[in-house]
């Protein structure tokens, strides 16, 4: 959601013995530079928010799967997404695309 409306640059890695507790993970600081408009149609960002969640919420599922309830076949056909993909590999426009799609009339 942030890539809509933020271009992110990964600045560095922290290693975690910087923490305490050590954490099982590696941390990277990043910079969000807004943009000047968000990617892609203009949509209901509260529509947005809510389709990116689902499709993650599922994250392991195909979008086909983790979106079935919006039925969204025509739409990932007019999109040009492909329904057998994962979530994570579809792009901040493309959610923005599929939510436009989806919900007809987008809000100016």
């Amino acid at each position: 959601m942030i890539g809509r409306g933020c271009s992110v640059e990964s600045l560095f890695n922290v290693d975690p013995t910087s923490f305490s507790p050590v954490p099982q993970v590696e941390s990277t600081v990043i910079r969000l530079t807004p943009r000047p408009r968000p990617i892609g149609p203009v949509v209901d960002e509260q529509a947005f928010s809510e389709l990116v969640r689902t499709a993650f919420s599922q994250r392991r599922k195909t979008v086909r799967n983790a979106l079935k309830h919006y039925q969204p076949e025509n739409a990932f056909s007019v999109c040009g997404i492909d329904p057998q993909v994962r979530p994570e590999m579809l792009s901040a426009e493309d959610f923005a695309n599929l939510t436009a799609e989806l919900n007809d009339s987008p809000a100016a």
